[in-house]
């Protein structure tokens, strides 16, 4: 039985990282925050924990404003008698909330049987929605009207945990029992049957969720198939693992299109994200939008640094595997084409010459060295390299301009 004192009195959730312990003043501040909320089920106590999170939002008067006047709002329409349906009656929150199993989330687990993820690719709500179809139960129809309502999970911020992925993923499988018992746990009256055949390994499908996961925040760097097998399954479970041949297959079953696995400067089955343009531009138009100018300003520059950044990945996904030439090092049309047109007329817009060419291949080869370190190699950034030894012998100089992002590393100059 959970420890009241190790429980946060706001989320009820147990409090082991990002915590404080609460005390005289503490207590009282949150216990005025909860009489202005008209919330009496908040009680802390002295020496009890609290999330820093919770705490915060929950004390936040701006907060506290804000939930009033939405208070008053719902008071207001049911003294008007409007007509109350149950996404008026309980909005759910996908922000916090599993919406494989109502439960709150805990973000800060990276460990474990609660390790939970943000919403972070298009694709998974339509996975989903697949697999909803594919099961046909009581808990598919659960999910699958959450996702009709949210309509855009990515862009919700919402969050799940990997164990209710994988149990969702796996016909025959149930909401983890660790879960029934916590709140806003959806309660099923028929446990789904298991599928006749055999039982799916539950445990690497876990693992798998979790190295597609790092596959999706570690996508700038060059990961072959083989790695993720050798190195990251081994490191998630400890010793259990997919093939490479099978881990192939359930990477492009788990992302379809989203993927090119192919050859890139020497390395074999090297997977690379293929974002498309179509994907970001839906992100930007359906994040919610402010009355802040700055705010919106910066939002359109991140959209027009990923429309650029995937079509440097896009290029960067069929590099030859071989070392420039001497001829196209010194040709001003072949390192200009090595830059992306969309930034291309992104540095052309910046620089005031006329005719700005060379600093344009030179800055835009810097750029897309820095976008993908390990997949390419810029001409005029190896060009660079080679010349300042070929004259000075310095491997002190080339490492200074290579940390600068204007050379190749010292390692690189001396493979050419």
């Amino acid at each position: 039985m959970d420890d009241p004192l190790k429980t946060c009195p706001i989320c009820n959730e147990p409090c082991d990282v990002e915590f404080n312990t609460l005390g005289k003043k503490g207590c009282a501040r949150i216990k005025d925050s909860s009489q202005r909320r008209q919330n009496r089920t908040v009680q802390p106590t002295v020496g009890q924990r609290v999330h820093i999170e919770c705490r915060r939002d929950y004390t936040n008067d701006n907060n506290i404003e804000k939930d009033l006047r939405q208070q008053n709002r719902d008071t207001d329409k049911t003294e008007l008698g409007e007509r109350s349906t149950r996404s008026k009656q309980h909005r759910f929150d996908f922000a916090s909330c599993c919406f494989f199993c109502g439960t709150r989330v805990n973000l800060s687990k990276t460990r474990g049987p609660d390790e939970a993820y943000r919403v972070r690719t298009l694709s998974l709500q339509t996975e989903i929605l697949k697999k909803c179809d594919e099961r046909n139960d009581e808990w598919a129809d659960i999910v699958k009207g959450k996702l009709e309502f949210a309509r855009d999970l990515h862009a919700a911020d919402a969050v799940y945990h990997i164990t209710c992925n994988c149990n969702f993923r796996a016909l025959g499988l149930s909401i983890p029992k660790r879960y029934n018992d916590k709140p806003g746990a959806y309660a099923l009256t028929n446990a789904p049957s298991r599928s006749v055949g055999r039982p799916p390994d539950t445990e690497k499908l876990e693992v798998f969720e979790k190295t597609a996961e790092y596959l999706i925040n570690h996508d700038d760097e060059q990961i072959t198939i083989g790695e993720l097998v050798q190195e990251k399954m081994q490191e998630f479970s400890g010793g259990v693992g997919y093939t490479t041949k099978w881990m192939k297959e359930k990477l492009l079953e788990r992302f379809n299109e989203k993927i090119i696995i192919a050859n890139i400067l020497g390395k074999s089955n090297v997977v690379t994200f293929r974002t498309t343009a179509k994907s970001i531009l839906h992100d930007f138009y359906n994040s919610p939008k402010t009355n802040d100018d700055e705010s919106e300003k910066l939002k359109l520059v991140k959209a027009a640094a990923a429309l650029i950044k995937n079509e440097i990945k896009a290029a960067s996904a069929t590099t030859n595997k071989e070392y420039p030439t001497s001829e196209d090092i010194s040709s001003g049309a072949y390192n200009l084409d090595f830059v992306p047109q969309s930034l291309q007329l992104f540095l052309r817009l910046i620089f005031s010459e006329k005719d700005a060419d060379n600093k344009i291949a030179s800055v835009g080869q810097a750029i897309v060295q820095a976008a993908r370190p390990r997949v390419v190699i810029a001409p005029l950034q190896i060009g660079l390299g080679v010349q300042m030894h070929h004259h000075f012998g310095s491997r002190y100089l080339i490492d200074v301009l290579n940390a600068m992002g204007f050379s190749s590393s010292y390692t690189e100059v001396q493979r050419f």
